[in-house]
């Protein structure tokens, strides 16, 4: 199959934990990936880990407006037209409120509510209102936009879960619905995910009893894995999703059931 028949898809933050597992498990037959990081050398991880798929790599910081316009009038040189964009960027600190500063806050906000808007913006802008028509953006929340989290599960303080994430991610699902309404004319879909509980390789295998904590809220006794996000990311790309706009897909195994 050639690639002007693939769906092709930017992720940003690609290298991201959610973000490289749950893409390699896609049909690269079917889906042409536009890998993005902040890193340019990145590009070696990229060539081992996605070696099936025909895929792009360009550097694009999406806290820098000047990097993100860079690198969409290069992607929209080489392909003219993209299908869908995905953001897991995300950046912040873990721990309790007594080491949370204003610093922090800004560098989530940043990247959390305001680098999606710009990702948006931009993309629109460089693209142009015939070249994104039938696109699909889908934004990364967490059960923590909806919730706060139970801090009995986490035992030391330098794994809590901070107070920026969860204020963040709830301001990306306003977000979404925000562009879902405002771009609908232009028939862009934006949709967000929303995750919990998807720890890391590093987390699972150095903090087991905090992974059995984990398992205890959730009704489905287990923790989410990268495959279990490949359904809705793939629904929401499809033609499957058309009706569907400014929505929040919780997976989470029943957590905030």
């Amino acid at each position: 199959m050639k690639n002007q028949f693939k769906k092709k898809i930017i992720i940003i933050g690609a290298k991201s934990f959610l973000g490289s597992e749950t893409f390699c498990l896609f049909d690269h037959k079917k889906f042409h990936l536009i890998l993005t990081t902040r890193k340019k050398n990145d590009l070696f991880f990229f060539k081992k880990k996605f070696k099936k798929f025909s895929f792009d790599y360009f550097q694009l910081d999406s806290n820098n407006d000047n990097s993100i316009k860079k690198a969409f009038k290069k992607i929209k040189k080489k392909h003219k037209k993209v299908d869908g964009l995905i953001n897991f960027a995300y950046k912040g600190v873990d721990g309790p409120l007594k080491k949370i500063n204003r610093e922090n806050f800004k560098d989530a906000i940043n990247y959390n509510v305001v680098s999606p808007f710009n990702l948006t913006k931009y993309l629109i802008e460089i693209f142009g209102i015939k070249n994104v028509k039938d696109l699909s953006i889908i934004f990364i929340s967490s059960i923590y936009g909806l919730m706060t989290p139970d801090l009995s599960i986490y035992k030391k303080d330098s794994m809590i879960n901070p107070i920026h994430y969860g204020t963040t991610k709830a301001s990306l699902l306003h977000l979404t619905k925000y562009l879902a309404n405002y771009l609908a004319k232009y028939k862009v879909r934006v949709n967000c995910i929303s995750p919990g509980a998807f720890p890391s390789l590093k987390v699972k295998n150095d903090n087991k009893d905090f992974i059995r904590r984990l398992k205890n809220k959730i009704p489905l006794s287990r923790i989410g894995e990268p495959e279990d996000l490949v359904g809705p990311i793939k629904f929401l790309f499809s033609e499957e999703s058309r009706y569907v706009t400014g929505q929040n897909i919780i997976v989470d195994g029943g957590w905030t059931l």
